[in-house]
């Protein structure tokens, strides 16, 4: 498996055509025309009004995760809902086993295996908060962190964590990006290469359910 960092922009927009990378408008604004995307389409997730953010589409196109962060509070939960046509989805409910109390999971999703990988900061130690687990019709089992990839130390009275995780629909590469954390929130991001040889074994350990220690 090979592993790469990015700065991964995991958002889901019903478009047309892309011109570019234009911010888009403030809330409650009429975007330019140039602003990157054309012919712009509300998704609907149906049976759900409260926040959303970070939404992504599973590989095989038939679920859209998405979770609850807002940056109001600490907590967030993954949620996920059906496909019913290219912007309608009915709202599934939290994704169990992912979430919990008074803690942020974020940027869930999963291969074409349903090897699942997502962020929470109930896993975080100072190399990161990324776990795994298998994914079965909303239901997220065998949850364990995902291990041999470990960010650069922090500052001092810094946190030094990695987030925005995306794996390919083949399970072989793992995206990821890491941010230098303190009490006025992400300072830098930084890419960093994992260790390519650890993470295939990690891969194919977690398809197998092995010992995963060895990439620690």
């Amino acid at each position: 498996m090979k592993v790469r960092s990015a700065a991964v922009a995991l958002g889901v927009a019903v478009v047309a055509s892309c011109r570019g990378p234009d911010a888009l408008p403030p809330p409650g604004g009429q975007a330019p025309e140039d602003a990157g995307f054309a012919n712009l389409e509300a998704v609907t997730i149906m049976g759900y009004t409260g926040p959303q953010e970070d939404p992504v589409i599973s590989p095989d196109g038939q679920h859209l995760f998405f979770d609850s962060h807002d940056d109001s509070s600490m907590g967030s939960s993954l949620f996920w809902a059906d496909l019913i046509d290219y912007k309608t989805f009915q709202f599934m409910g939290e994704v169990q086993g992912v979430n919990f109390p008074g803690e942020m999971t974020l940027r869930g999703n999963h291969d074409l295996a349903h090897d699942f990988f997502f962020v929470s900061t109930k896993f975080l130690t100072p190399c990161g908060m990324m776990a795994h687990g298998q994914f079965d019709n909303g239901v997220v089992t065998a949850i364990a962190s995902v291990r041999g990839i470990c960010a650069a130390a922090a500052p001092a009275g810094d946190i030094n964590v990695t987030f925005d995780v995306a794996v390919t629909p083949d399970g072989g590469t793992l995206y990821f990006s890491e941010s230098v954390v303190n009490n006025t929130g992400p300072q830098t991001l930084a890419d960093r290469d994992g260790v390519e040889e650890c993470r295939r074994e990690l891969h194919a350990a977690s398809r197998l359910r092995r010992d995963l220690s060895k990439c620690e």
